[in-house]
């Protein structure tokens, strides 16, 4: 009789302690989940980070802390100038120098990015094929732009250019990535300021549409 009940105590021991093991796990996954507010999965909560990082390795593969490193090409360059003589001789407090430099440095990449996928049609008569060059040249200058100056919304930019060119898996890691990166960012006011002279940025649309997306 009382080694029955040892046995009887001992099972219900186990099926205790692996109902708390499961309820931790879960749970664990659920609070991550909703941390992050973007409907992560138990035992992938971070999957989709990774594949982003991984993406940019291999289209931008370099310390994206060096930004002096961050290579930018010549027509990068001139609308970077461009933006630059608007603010002609203007005074800059020491302060936020190099972030204002910073800022407009990335400004002017994303405005390249977009004149590249202004480009004409992308359909290779020869090959009969679509030329994903202007896409890939794109997706490479608005990583440059989130290293220089990390805005969210440049990830999201870049999550719909992966949209358009049909990366589906890789499009739904990236608006991930952007609305957890967007929960976590703190603008100072030049980020505010130079947030508003970009025409057609509407944060709280991206961030719907990328929830959309992402559930």
């Amino acid at each position: 009789m009382a080694h029955f009940l040892v046995m009887c105590i001992a099972l219900a021991l186990v099926v205790w302690l692996g109902s708390r093991l499961i309820l931790f796990l879960t749970g664990t996954a659920l609070i991550v989940g909703d941390h992050i507010g973007e409907g992560t999965k138990m035992f992938g909560f971070n999957s989709f980070e990774s594949e982003v990082i991984s993406f940019f390795k291999k289209i931008l593969p370099l310390d994206p802390t060096r930004i002096s490193e961050i290579p930018i090409t010549e027509h990068e360059q001139w609308h970077i100038n461009k933006i630059l003589e608007e603010f002609g001789e203007a005074y800059v407090h020491k302060d936020i120098a190099d972030h204002l430099e910073r800022g407009i440095t990335a400004w002017g990449i994303y405005i390249y990015a977009n004149n590249v996928l202004s480009r004409g049609s992308e359909w290779n008569e020869d090959s009969k094929t679509i030329d994903m060059t202007k896409y890939e040249d794109a997706c490479r200058s608005y990583v440059k732009a989130y290293f220089i100056h990390p805005l969210p919304m440049y990830i999201f930019e870049l999550a719909s250019i992966l949209e358009e060119m049909k990366n589906v898996h890789l499009a739904e890691c990236m608006y991930r990535y952007f609305l957890k990166k967007q929960k976590e960012f703190r603008p100072n006011d030049l980020d505010v300021i130079l947030i508003k002279r970009r025409p057609g940025w509407d944060i709280e649309k991206a961030v719907q549409y990328a929830r959309m997306k992402a559930p």
